[in-house]
């Protein structure tokens, strides 16, 4: 895994991962009990990052690619306008 600080603007901050996210759950990647092949794996990670950034105003989405088999996580640390 690697992370990367972006001074901005906005602030942000990547994470990463050198594996893919499954295709089937993409979609659904930020849902409660998501998860596809992890053992022991509650699929509650994503989901209450999620609701934290949600709540705090920021933003956190996700990048998939199969041609690299890597994720990428964003999270901006500035808020979100209200819409």
């Amino acid at each position: 895994m690697r992370v990367d600080l972006h001074s901005g603007p906005p602030v942000a901050l990547a994470l990463n991962n050198r594996c893919a996210v499954p295709a089937p759950i993409r979609a659904r990647f930020f849902e409660k009990h998501r998860t596809l092949g992890k053992r022991n794996g509650s699929g509650l990670g994503t989901y209450s990052a999620k609701l934290m950034t949600d709540t705090m105003g920021l933003s956190l989405r996700m990048e998939t690619s199969d041609a690299d088999n890597s994720t990428r996580i964003h999270l901006s640390l500035l808020p979100t306008a209200p819409g």
